[in-house]
């Protein structure tokens, strides 16, 4: 029932969506295009946030998210890689909660979202899937921190521990993997920065020895 009401109204958009007002821009590091998201005002749950790609000379635009994917009650920030083959959304809930969006380049300015439905909610499913800890992201503080994009030819990855303060440098198997870290607590779970590597070549979330060595102590039982 939510979906088709999101797919109805997207169909309903036109750029630039009427009502809405340009919130932020992001040019892409070729000037291919630009990301940019919309904010409609509104009292209630009329408000609301959506994010559209556009070509640089103005000659076509795409809406990437939809209306009701993410909270108008926060701004959201985009992330494009350097090869413009890739785009992550972020958006800050509320303090410490985040959430992100993966998307990877078909054609032109068409992206296909990697999921569903959020790419954080995946990864706290694979924490749980590999620790046997169960995490519920829902009214709990959590803490999703994801690398910077990698370079060809290099497995190094900055990736900020405490918003942009505080980095670690952690070293990925290979140049196409970004360094995830997860930290958080919802009153059964303790999480305290448990690292993972995902592929973006294969879509999937994955552990190497090094990274296993580290987890271990880092998920446990919340302390009462």
């Amino acid at each position: 029932m939510i979906l088709s009401l999101l797919i109805a109204t997207a169909a309903a958009l036109t750029y630039p969506p009427d009502g809405y007002v340009l919130e932020k821009a992001f040019q892409s590091s070729n000037h291919t295009f630009r990301v940019e998201s919309f904010r409609k005002e509104a009292d209630g749950s009329d408000a609301a946030l959506c994010v559209w790609i556009v070509k640089s000379d103005g000659s076509s635009s795409e809406l990437l998210v939809p209306p009701g994917v993410l909270t108008p009650l926060y701004s959201v920030e985009i992330d494009i890689s350097p090869t413009e083959k890739w785009i992550l959304w972020k958006q800050k809930l509320y303090h410490p909660a985040n959430a992100y969006g993966l998307f990877q380049r078909v054609s032109d300015i068409h992206f296909k979202e990697i999921g569903p439905p959020l790419f954080s909610d995946q990864a706290w499913e694979f924490m749980g899937e590999q620790t046997h800890h169960s995490f519920k992201i829902e009214d709990s503080d959590h803490i999703m921190r994801v690398s910077d994009w990698p370079t060809p030819g290099s497995c190094v990855r900055r990736l900020a521990l405490y918003g942009d303060s505080k980095f670690t440098t952690v070293t990925a198997p290979n140049d196409h993997s970004l360094a995830i870290s997860l930290y958080g607590n919802d009153q059964l779970t303790a999480v305290d920065f448990w690292f993972c590597f995902y592929d973006l070549e294969k879509h999937e979330f994955y552990l190497n020895k090094s990274l296993q060595k580290h987890n271990k102590g880092t998920v446990g039982a919340a302390t009462k």
